[in-house]
C-alpha cells in the first residue's frame, strides 16, 4: 500500500547503482566534472559527424567538371545549350570577360540576374544546363558556363 508523505530532503546519503547496490551520492564538483565530461562528449561526436558528412559529399562528388562558352546571337532571352548535369550538381554561369555590358541570367520568362562583370557569378542546382537564359545588350557578347558532369 502506497505511503504519502509531505517531506524535505535534506541530504541525500545514498543512490543506486544499476546494479541496485548503495553508492555515494555526487558531490556538487562531482556532477560538474560529468558535466564537463558530457558537453566535450557532445562536441566532438558534433565533430566527427560533420566530418562524416564531409567525407560523404566528397564521396559523392560528380566524375568530372565540364566547361562551355556561349555566345549570344542577338539581343533577347537564350536558352543554354543541352549538357546533363550531375544529380544533385551545380551549375555556375559567369558573364565573358570584354562583354559589352551585364549579363542578364534566368529562366526562359524572367532573367532577373544580373551579372555586371566577368566577375560575377550565377549559380543553379539543375538537371541540364538548358534550364538556365541568357540574355545580352549585344550579340556576340557571351558567358562561361562551368556544371558538374
Amino acid at each position: 500500500m502506497p505511503l504519502d508523505t509531505d517531506t524535505e530532503v535534506d541530504q541525500i546519503r545514498r543512490v543506486r547503482d544499476s546494479n541496485n547496490d548503495p553508492k555515494a551520492a555526487a558531490n556538487e564538483e562531482q556532477q560538474r566534472q560529468q558535466t564537463t565530461l558530457l558537453g566535450t562528449i557532445r562536441d566532438r561526436l558534433t565533430t566527427i559527424r560533420d566530418t562524416l558528412s564531409t567525407l560523404l559529399s566528397v564521396q559523392q562528388n560528380k566524375s568530372g567538371l565540364q566547361t562551355a562558352r556561349h555566345t549570344t546571337s542577338g539581343t533577347t532571352t537564350e536558352q543554354l545549350p543541352s549538357n546533363a548535369v550531375a544529380d544533385g550538381g551545380t551549375v555556375l554561369v559567369c558573364g565573358l570577360r570584354g562583354n559589352s555590358g551585364s549579363v542578364y541570367v534566368g529562366d526562359a520568362n524572367n532573367q532577373p540576374v544580373t551579372l555586371e562583370s566577368h566577375k560575377d557569378v550565377f549559380e543553379a542546382k539543375v538537371d541540364n544546363t538548358d534550364k538556365i537564359h541568357v540574355r545580352t545588350p549585344t550579340a556576340g557578347d557571351g558567358v562561361g558556363v562551368t556544371w558538374e558532369a
